[in-house]
């Protein structure tokens, strides 16, 4: 049986593989988007039990994946993680943020290690996708 799914949404290949192949030994199945937009047609097809996804992107950025994703009733109650290497502070991103629910953040450079641990706290084992 396979774990719950994550989608990860990173312009940069090295980084969706860094996290990609930490949460799959973790045993989660893992889905990976290059922007905001493949992540939005990503996560209505397939479902995610979280969603990873870095503030700097193009096309669509983490904040509107992150306020596109609250807006859409499929898709409001998923957590997400924006990972950011922006000098933005985290308090600024969590005031722009306020709005929406059930976001974190994490900084870049990560421990992938932490960043799994915030993962289980999110999605603990057993806990299936959300369609």
């Amino acid at each position: 049986m396979k774990g719950p799914t994550i989608l990860v949404v990173d312009d940069e290949p090295y980084i969706r593989y860094v996290i990609s192949r930490k949460l799959q030994r973790a045993g989660y199945e893992v889905r990976t988007a290059c922007d905001g937009v493949e992540a939005l047609q990503l996560v209505a097809e397939v479902g995610a039990a979280l969603v990873i996804t870095d503030l700097m992107m193009p096309n669509m950025d983490g904040f509107e994946l992150s306020a596109a994703c609250r807006a859409d009733p499929r898709t409001r109650e998923i957590p997400i993680i924006v990972l950011t290497g922006s000098v933005v502070t985290t308090a600024q991103i969590q005031r722009k943020m306020e709005s929406l629910s059930n976001i974190s953040c994490v900084r870049k450079p990560f421990s992938p290690r932490e960043l799994l641990r915030t993962v289980k706290e999110l999605v603990p084992e057993g806990n299936g996708n959300t369609s």
